[in-house]
């Protein structure tokens, strides 16, 4: 039987015969390590000869176009309110500063986290509530904020100059905001613990990182929290999948959503984001294919707390583990 992720590439294939890694690579579900072992040692010619596929190439050119041309297969649109927001939001990221690859920074376009936010409170976890937040090269906390919704939001991040800029922003627009430069591989100072109603956080996506990221996060929740971060197939396999969805059942939570490629990194387009980093990503180099499309998409994933568990509170010593392994292809080397 046909494996699935050669399905998925022949389906592309049949409308756009380019064969550039990237124009294929956001249609296959599969982890960058494995699609691009599937990809170049495909013989496409050879499959569209092969009787089952040759009998269904008619059907295959009629589908044309899977996802709503208006929101981009969000399903969100903005309203009038989130509008607003978007175009204040928009123009405060504007001034933001640059990714750099020692924290493994990258954020996504400001429409993907006002539409992070209308999911938020959609969920019923936006209205008065205590938010913690891990990381925030997304400045999301400056656009939940805007909002006027939350009671208070705390953002906890290692890097200085976001740090900086977000306490800038806070006090330019009267946002409830309180910033606290730290280090996850740090133990949660104990003045955060179980005081949050929701946690944000875009991981890293070693196994390692991931619980990390989650773990702190968790720890700061009230009975009954809920937490939402991204996550991607690109540097994460099905088995990473399930070892994490392990963690997080076995840590009290359960997954109540999860939605495919919600949000999306502009390599393209923004000279401030990890896209400039292009030359140091293994990926890069092992496709031999120039970066023509936007193709570092991020699942978003709502869990919730279920039961109280105990979860470690201590330091660990993780060095450069915390950002590599052997999934890790579109992370910059450092």
């Amino acid at each position: 039987m046909m494996n699935r992720f050669i399905k998925q590439i022949i389906q592309k294939y049949i409308k756009d015969s380019s064969k550039n890694f990237y124009e294929f690579y956001p249609e296959i579900d599969s982890d960058l390590k494995t699609s691009l072992k599937i990809f170049k040692n495909l013989d496409f010619q050879k499959i569209l000869k092969n009787e089952e596929i040759r009998n269904k190439l008619d059907i295959l050119k009629k589908i044309k176009r899977l996802k709503c041309k208006n929101c981009e297969g969000s399903g969100y649109v903005f309203d009038q309110f989130f509008s607003n927001i978007y175009r204040k939001f928009e123009k405060i990221c504007q001034e933001r500063p640059p990714s750099i690859p020692e924290f493994d920074q990258g954020f996504i376009k400001p429409k993907d986290v006002i539409n992070r936010v209308q999911f938020i409170y959609e969920r019923g976890d936006l209205l008065n509530s205590k938010i913690i937040i891990l990381g925030d090269d997304d400045l999301i906390s400056i656009a939940l904020a805007l909002t006027n919704l939350p009671q208070e939001i705390y953002v906890i991040e290692i890097d200085k100059r976001l740090t900086d800029f977000i306490s800038k922003k806070s006090q330019e627009f009267k946002l409830p905001i309180k910033i606290l430069e730290y280090d996850a591989r740090k133990p949660v100072p104990k003045y955060l613990l179980k005081k949050f109603d929701i946690f944000i956080t875009d991981p890293v996506e070693t196994l390692n990182g991931l619980k990390i990221f989650l773990s702190r996060c968790m720890l700061c929740l009230k009975n009954n929290g809920a937490g939402y971060f991204g996550l991607t197939h690109l540097e994460s396999s099905l088995k990473k999948w399930y070892a994490l969805e392990n963690f997080i059942i076995n840590s009290g939570f359960v997954i109540t959503d999860i939605i495919k490629n919600f949000s999306v990194y502009p390599t393209m387009e923004d000279k401030k984001d990890w896209g400039q980093f292009k030359e140091k990503l293994p990926i890069y180099k092992l496709s031999k294919n120039q970066m023509t499309k936007e193709w570092y998409f991020s699942d978003f994933i709502r869990i919730e707390k279920i039961k109280s568990k105990k979860i470690e509170n201590k330091e660990i010593k993780i060095g450069k583990k915390l950002y590599m392994d052997e999934e890790t292809l579109a992370t910059p080397i450092v």
